[in-house]
């Protein structure tokens, strides 16, 4: 009987662990409207989960290369400042648990989601993502195939059109001393969190409180160079 309840105990801890802490910041701020989606990450209600099934057919309906506008001084596309100069090469972002940050409705004002390597081999470029370096130390995470940007929206995160005048869309990127990096937004002081169990084939991604000498494991993440399927070396008897 003392062993099931030693069994017992170490699941309940074990499911309040990878339960994300609502940030404070769970309201819109002023400066964010109601998009419609929620406050919290939810599944795009007209698209399967991608599987083996669907990568295809989602692939061929949506992944179409488009080129979103950059909104600079004044909202003007046309006289948008080159924000790409400080870019750096594609990366993957992947949380300590693998699932790698990537678009799931490609649409701009949508929830970003996190998905293994495996199910996100078919995403094309949607996976990847370029770090913007500002002289303050601020950065901005471009996704490489719509060309939105990472911004923080209610419990969670979205991809939108770049907009440099919208602290939401700029992060810091704190150190860990394994490497790993914590993801914090300017404008709402939270930081990008996924639970280190997962019941779905996705990971939600959320905005939360940020873990200061506490435990952080949901916190880290990793950046990589892309993770993406790599031709063979050489092949034998290729008939």
């Amino acid at each position: 009987m003392r062993y099931v309840y030693l069994i017992f105990a170490t699941f309940f801890f074990l499911a309040c662990s990878s339960k994300p802490e609502i940030s404070k910041s769970s309201l819109l701020s002023e400066s964010q409207k109601d998009l419609g989606i929620g406050l919290s990450p939810t599944p795009p209600p007209n698209l399967e989960i991608p599987n083996e099934k669907s990568r295809q057919k989602f692939m061929q309906s949506q992944m179409q290369k488009t080129k979103i506008p950059v909104i600079g001084s004044g909202n003007n596309a046309n006289n948008a400042p080159k924000i790409d100069k400080n870019a750096s090469n594609p990366v993957s972002i992947m949380s300590s648990s693998g699932g790698l940050l990537t678009l799931w409705a490609l649409k701009p004002r949508n929830w970003v989601w996190g998905y293994t390597p495996l199910d996100a081999q078919s995403f094309h470029q949607a996976p990847f993502w370029r770090i913007i370096n500002f002289p303050n130390g601020q950065v901005m995470i471009k996704n490489e195939e719509k060309g939105t940007c990472l911004q923080a929206y209610g419990n969670g995160a979205i991809h939108e059109v770049c907009n440099e005048n919208n602290p939401e869309q700029f992060w810091v990127l704190n150190f860990f001393d394994n490497q790993a990096v914590q993801i914090q937004n300017v404008g709402t002081k939270a930081c990008l969190q996924t639970p280190t169990n997962r019941s779905t084939s996705y990971y939600s991604i959320y905005l939360t409180k940020c873990a200061i000498n506490e435990p952080n494991l949901d916190q880290q993440w990793y950046i990589t160079p892309i993770i993406d399927n790599a031709p063979p070396i050489f092949v034998t008897n290729p008939n």
